[in-house]
């Protein structure tokens, strides 16, 4: 698509002009050059669920656990503006806090035999730019792999698996919650 074109020729243009700024303005930096650039934008934001239950700000700010916790972290609201006024929100938790990924933000609210783990699930904009990132999307992942099998093992969909079942399952083997 055109906009991630656009945002790719500012990008590499906005590195040319940090790299001159270095040079110029920043001792030891006269001779400094650019070995690599990713090969495309990465994209943080994607379209998102409406799960049968949606995590918030709120609930990341303020540290939330649930009964049926898939996933713990403690990663910051982090959001970079993409209009042209640039800018980002990097909001840290408060020291020794993290909030906890409910099983019901994987679970859509109207489509049964369904589970989205990742930067899709059930959440706000502002929760979504803390739990998109890999070792919760790991997590989740794993939580929805092992949902699906005691889904088919136990003949039900997987809205119907108790979510306090499924974190003593992952907690059995292995996962941090």
């Amino acid at each position: 698509p055109f906009h991630l074109t656009r945002a790719q020729i500012f990008g590499h243009k906005a590195i040319l002009r940090y790299t001159e700024f270095c040079r110029k303005y920043i001792p030891g930096c006269e001779n400094a050059t650019i070995t690599n650039i990713a090969p495309m934008v990465g994209v943080r934001e994607s379209r998102r669920i409406r799960g049968e239950y949606i995590l918030t700000e709120d609930d990341i700010i303020q540290g939330k656990k649930f009964e049926d916790a898939i996933a713990r972290s403690n990663y910051p609201i982090d959001i970079h503006r993409s209009d042209d006024k640039g800018g980002m929100k990097l909001q840290h938790l408060a020291a020794g806090t993290y909030y906890e990924i409910p099983y019901r933000c994987i679970v859509p609210k109207f489509i049964d035999n369904l589970l989205v783990p990742g930067r899709s699930l059930s959440a706000t904009f502002e929760a979504q730019s803390s739990v998109r990132i890999q070792s919760n999307c790991r997590a989740m992942g794993e939580a929805a792999g092992l949902a699906a099998a005691l889904s088919i093992q136990n003949n039900v969909t997987p809205r119907e698996i108790d979510g306090f079942e499924l974190r003593k399952a992952l907690r059995m083997r292995g996962a941090n919650l």
